[in-house]
């Protein structure tokens, strides 16, 4: 039976889809319906792509789709493609920035990513409501079970949290994970700071995915302290770097906290 309300949007839906124009499309065409009075204009426009994509039976097809919708070919394009990328465009956009900033970063249109944010994943007006953004947006996983590899989630929250530094130190992190040499004076001042930089990251990654059993509270204020007083060390030559090095490695390191399975898929 045909709802006519089905995936339309309402201000007291607190688990409202993101995609919920283009799953309005899908619901649409699977009754054989077109958008009804209620429906927006993008919607409408989604609702023609998504026509002519189900009628595309060769590359020539999906060549002419391109040239016809180069946003939404664009946004599409992402949407069903290679995870990571998908999951960086959302956490940029749960950062907040420009859409000609995200497009350079993440080598795309304009049209593109906003296309992609109107149709994929509506967060720009939500992004001051903080339990739909955890909830929704990111997953309630930012509540409980978080894992070291739960790349998505980490991604949007630091996406979320951060902005655009939070995603570019992230992806840093995942692609070049800190690996301590047996010798730290035989590093630059650059290769220290960088080696900081990613310990910084992996302890907040331990932070957001250890849980607290894991640790006895006095163990937890220690490490609090200790993280705190590394951070407020200076960069003006070596000696504070490695300073601030070894404190992180106390962290990251600490006896008291149990090792998860799952960490080595990041680190």
């Amino acid at each position: 039976m045909f709802d006519a309300t089905t995936h339309s949007p309402t201000s007291h839906d607190l688990f409202k889809e993101p995609a919920w124009r283009w799953l309005r499309c899908g619901y649409l065409l699977d009754h054989g319906r077109r958008p009804l009075r209620q429906d927006d204009d993008l919607t409408r426009q989604a609702w023609l792509f998504h026509s002519a994509l189900q009628g595309c039976h060769s590359d020539a097809d999906r060549d002419q789709l391109a040239r016809d919708y180069p946003g939404l070919a664009e946004a599409h394009a992402v949407y069903t493609g290679e995870p990571l990328k998908r999951w960086e465009l959302e956490a940029r956009l749960l950062g907040g920035d420009a859409s000609d900033s995200i497009a350079a970063r993440c080598g795309l249109s304009v049209q593109g990513v906003e296309a992609y944010h109107d149709i994929f994943y509506e967060v720009r007006p939500h992004l001051h409501a903080d339990t739909y953004v955890n909830t929704a947006l990111i997953g309630p996983k930012t509540c409980y079970g978080l894992t070291a590899a739960d790349h998505e989630q980490l991604l949007k929250l630091f996406g979320y949290g951060l902005g655009n530094f939070g995603v570019d130190a992230y992806l840093d992190y995942l692609r070049n994970p800190p690996t301590v040499p047996a010798r730290l004076d035989l590093l630059d001042l650059a290769a220290l700071k960088s080696l900081r930089d990613r310990l910084r990251f992996k302890v907040m990654v331990l932070l957001l995915t250890t849980p607290a059993a894991a640790a006895r509270p006095e163990t937890w204020r220690w490490l609090e302290e200790r993280f705190a007083a590394r951070r407020e060390l200076q960069d003006g030559d070596e000696g504070p770097v490695l300073a601030s090095i070894g404190g992180l490695l106390d962290v990251v390191t600490g006896p008291s906290i149990r090792s998860r399975p799952d960490d080595a898929a990041v680190a």
